[in-house]
């Protein structure tokens, strides 16, 4: 264990890994499972052209995909909490846009699976999404902690130590 190694604070790091993975696992999972519903559910936010609803449709749940299996792996995970964290941002701003505009519409975030809000969108949403960017936060911060691939090689505070292998493949 390293010497400043807190394991209540590696805990709550995995733990918030791993709950944030799953969230954006299940999410790209039913959006790429069902890309008519999700691009139905795009087209009615109406802030897109209809030629970049396809787009989106196809561009965000492969990163939600890619943030989960990297926050799951512990591989770059502050970069992949980052990402994540923004798309949060950018999902709390798109329901707080269809909220002001009165739009009576669905979340197409989870397919037919609810977390903590009903069916239609609303201020629940962004609650949800708030408390979700907790744990992209701290992981933000405080980086994997000690159970992850970035660990393995010392690379818990981002950057690796002597003689391991960065991000980019260099040696240091």
């Amino acid at each position: 264990m390293k010497p400043n190694s807190n394991p209540v604070i590696d805990g709550l790091l995995f733990v918030s890994r791993v709950m944030l993975a799953g969230v954006f696992g299940l999410a790209a999972y039913t959006k790429l499972s069902s890309p008519q519903e999700f691009a139905f559910a795009v087209d009615a936010f109406g802030v897109l052209p209809k030629n970049m609803v396809p787009v989106a449709t196809f561009v965000v749940p492969w990163i939600e995909a890619i943030c989960a299996a990297m926050l799951l792996a512990g591989v770059w995970a502050r970069a992949a909490a980052g990402v994540a964290g923004l798309m949060l941002v950018g999902f709390i701003a798109l329901t707080i846009s269809a909220i002001m505009r009165n739009l009576s519409l669905s979340c197409g975030c989870f397919g037919k699976v609810r977390l903590l809000c009903p069916e239609k969108l609303g201020w629940c949403n962004v609650i949800q999404n708030t408390i979700l960017m907790l744990p992209a936060i701290l992981l933000m911060l405080k980086g994997h902690g000690r159970l992850g691939i970035d660990g393995a090689c010392g690379c818990g505070s981002g950057a690796c130590s002597a003689g391991a292998v960065d991000a980019g493949g260099a040696s240091t």
